[in-house]
């Protein structure tokens, strides 16, 4: 029996030991559209608050990322590994979004 194991790419790899997840409002932000959205790719995020360019937006999608709030979608991984070249990465709220945004926002999101 043959066993056939996948490493995962280092970009669809939670870290180990996150580091804290501050609260900010625009962390808030970011998560509210992530939530309200479903799913979003990380350059249409970025769109939707030009006050901030895409390298001060990727650290905080990175957290969020680690910490089990967001979730890269695997179908992404299988995208990447078909078709050469680097796509922006896809974006899905969590359960952990989700409880973040009905804490913070009025109007209520279900649960993924």
């Amino acid at each position: 029996m043959t066993t056939i194991t996948q490493t995962r790419a280092k970009r669809y790899v939670r870290s180990t030991n996150p580091s804290n997840y501050l609260i900010t409002p625009r962390r808030l932000a970011l998560n509210a559209e992530i939530v309200r959205n479903g799913t979003i790719r990380q350059d249409d995020l970025a769109n939707l608050f030009p006050e901030f360019p895409l390298h001060a937006l990727t650290p905080s999608l990175r957290m969020s990322f680690d910490n089990g709030i967001t979730n890269i979608p695997t179908q992404q991984e299988e995208l990447n590994h078909r078709i050469p070249g680097r796509f922006p990465a896809t974006i899905t709220a969590d359960r952990w979004a989700v409880r973040l945004h009905n804490a913070f926002f009025p109007d209520p999101v279900p649960y993924p």
